[in-house]
């Protein structure tokens, strides 16, 4: 259900993101909240099969 979704989230923007590698380019971390809302905004945009 997604649960997990920040927890991913913030494990992929450490490995992909980090500060002083010239090949990752540095990108602000979202909040928890900011995220949120980005994945509801998402799923308002693009809908796809959910159970409600």
């Amino acid at each position: 259900m997604g649960e997990d979704a920040w927890d991913k989230y913030v494990a992929h923007h450490e490995a992909a993101h980090r500060d002083g590698d010239p090949a990752s380019p540095t990108e602000r971390m979202m909040t928890e909240r900011e995220f949120w809302r980005d994945q509801t905004d998402r799923q308002d945009t693009n809908p796809q099969g959910r159970c409600c």
